[in-house]
This record gives structure tokens, sequence and C-alpha cells, in this order.
């Protein structure tokens, strides 16, 4: 790098961290716990992701806690913890034993949070709203499932049996619960609802959607109080241009009804919008979600959570260009962690797109 260059750089540094948006980064311990678990300690592995995420320009990180349906990746009191053992699950999958040793170390959401305020980052608890995987073997997640999900098949989506039906009351109370312990068993600043992961389009409705977040928002208010500080609620929610499998496709209008009741009743803070197809992302607008949210004090994110390879900066620069012009205000960006290193930049890049 030359000292122009290197001017430059700091120059996007300065002007990010004084004017530039939040950006989120992701982290999804359980996953690398089932895959390189025996390899690096829990503690070591989630300090290494904080810094790399603070060094990408990152200034908060959503950490993966649970999918609604699983078993818990952190350590829970409400939901059973996945700590697999014995013979049978050897045999069956030997890199679920990784994972029985990783949470062992400790609990992952607890280290993640000491390791995140160790370097100033916040970190928001991440929440899968939906999925159980009981009608396939899909990544080897089938044994993940939890045990409400097993012991009620009647609360299952009867066309796609791996979705929760979020339109029985039980399940209701479950995910709730769920979010409740996050909020207030963890110091974090804020909690992210994932509702595109996974938004079964048959799963859903409007009052369900609405009654889950309410209650969500005045269980964080009582967190709020517990830990003295604001606690931020961000939801993610499926596109238009969301996926091709069709119970992923569609407009989502049961979404698009309750954001417009979350929005104006004050329930959450943030939301962002996803598109599951890569190829899709530039055609995707924005402008029926900001004005959805117009007049609340929402703010619209931009969700580039897909991977880079094979996309140039450009790519994501003039995506997040497009999507400021149609109102993207004071929020985030969102996407794969997966960098190569000529994106060593991008994060702080993205933060000042559309700034002066």
């Amino acid at each position: 790098m030359t000292d122009e260059e290197r001017v430059r750089v700091q120059e996007t540094h300065r002007l990010a961290e004084t004017k530039g948006r939040p950006f989120a980064g992701y982290v999804e311990p359980c996953t690398d716990g089932y895959y390189i678990g025996e390899t690096i300690p829990l503690r070591d592995y989630l300090r290494n992701e904080m810094r790399l995420h603070k060094l990408r320009g990152c200034t908060e990180v959503y950490v993966h806690a649970i999918r609604v349906g699983f078993s818990a990746w952190y350590h829970s009191d409400v939901v059973e913890r996945y700590l697999p053992h014995g013979e049978e699950v050897e045999q069956r999958d030997p890199a679920q034993l990784k994972w029985t040793q990783w949470m062992r170390q400790g609990d992952p959401m607890q280290v993640a949070v000491e390791e995140a305020r160790r370097i100033g980052l916040n970190v928001f608890a991440d929440m899968g709203m939906n999925i159980t995987y009981l009608g396939t073997d899909r990544f080897h997640y089938r044994s993940m499932t939890a045990r409400f999900a097993k012991e009620h098949p009647e609360f299952m989506c009867p066309d796609h049996p791996d979705f929760f039906d979020f339109r029985h009351a039980p399940v209701q109370d479950y995910a709730v619960a769920i979010a409740e312990e996050l909020m207030s068993k963890y110091d974090v600043d804020g909690i992210h609802l994932d509702f595109a992961r996974f938004a079964c389009n048959k799963t859903f409705d409007e009052a369900s959607l609405v009654n889950v977040v309410r209650r969500i928002h005045t269980h964080r208010l009582a967190a709020q109080e517990k830990w003295g500080h604001p606690i931020t609620i961000a939801i993610r929610i499926p596109s238009y241009l969301y996926h091709h499998w069709e119970q992923y496709a569609g407009d989502f209008p049961e979404f698009m009804a309750a954001l417009k009741v979350w929005a104006r009743k004050g329930w959450i803070e943030r939301v962002m919008v996803c598109c599951m197809l890569p190829d899709k992302l530039p055609e995707l607008s924005l402008r029926r979600y900001k004005e959805t949210i117009a007049g609340t004090n929402v703010k619209l994110g931009g969700d580039l959570y897909t991977g880079v390879e094979g996309k140039s900066r450009s790519h994501f620069l003039n995506v997040a260009g497009k999507w400021c012009q149609e109102g993207l205000d004071g929020g985030f960006f969102f996407y794969d962690a997966v960098q190569p290193i000529e994106f060593r930049q991008i994060n702080r890049q993205l933060r000042l797109t559309g700034r002066t």
C-alpha cells in the first residue's frame, strides 16, 4: 500500500466513525462449533471473530443464538441445550460431538457479549424465528430439533412439517419465552428477530406476527429496567423477491401489514428486508417498505446478506446507493462474514454510502 492509499484509507475510517451509519456483522458460533469445534477453543474463536468485525468497520455484531424449533445454542433454561452424546450420535454424525465439547467450554452467548464489550462493539442476540427440520434431514440438523417441536406435531404446519404454525397460541408463547430469556439473561444491546429465516408463507398471519412482537416488546421494557440501558428490537422480513422455493415465495402481505402495526405502535426500532436471491438483489426496491414505516421512528436497513464470491465491490456499493436514493435512512448493512482481503474496506464504504 502506497502512502497515498494509506492516507485515503485512514480518511475513510475517520469519516465512517464520525458520519457513517451503523453496520452490523454476524457471528454464528453454533455452525463453527459443529464443524471446527475441535480445532479452536470457544473463547478464542469468538474473540477472533469480534476483532475481525471491529477491523472490518462493524459497529455491532448479531450473534446467532437459536432457531425457534431447535435445541438452544446457548445455555438456555427455557429450551434444552444441544448436547448430544453417546455411541449412536457418534456413529450418525461425529461432528455433533464437537458441538458437545464446544458448549461445555462455556455459554456461547455470554462469551460473545464479553468479547464484544471488550473491544467496544454492541451485541445483538439473533433469533431465527421458525424452523424444525422435522420433515427432512437437511444439513444433518434434524437431530437438533427441540423437544417441544417433537412432542407437538399438532403445532406443525400441515403442508410443511419443517415449520411451526405460529397461529397456535402455544407456539407464540414458546417463541416469546425464548426472546424474553435472551433479553433478561444477557446484557445485550438488542435482539434481532429474523422472520426471513425461515418465513414459510403458510405459517404466519398478521395476528400472530403482531401478537408475538407486542409481547416481546413488553419483555424488552422489563429488561431495559434491569440493565439500565435501551434495548433495540430489530426485525428481518422477507421481500417480494425472497426466494424461488414455493414455501418461501410471494409478496408476504402478512408481514407488510404487521410491519405497519409494529412501527406505529413503537414496538420496533429497525427493519431489514431480505432477498435470498443474490442475482435479484439489484432489482429489489425498498420503496414499499419505506412507505409502510413513513411517519414513524423505525429505521430501514439495507440487507446485503449474500456471499461475496464472484461479486465486485462496486456491486454492493451500487445496490446500496440505489437503496439510499429510495430512502434508506440511518440504518445498517448486514451480509456474509466471508470476505476476501479486497473487501477489507467495504464495510466502511457502505457506511458512508449516500452520506456527504
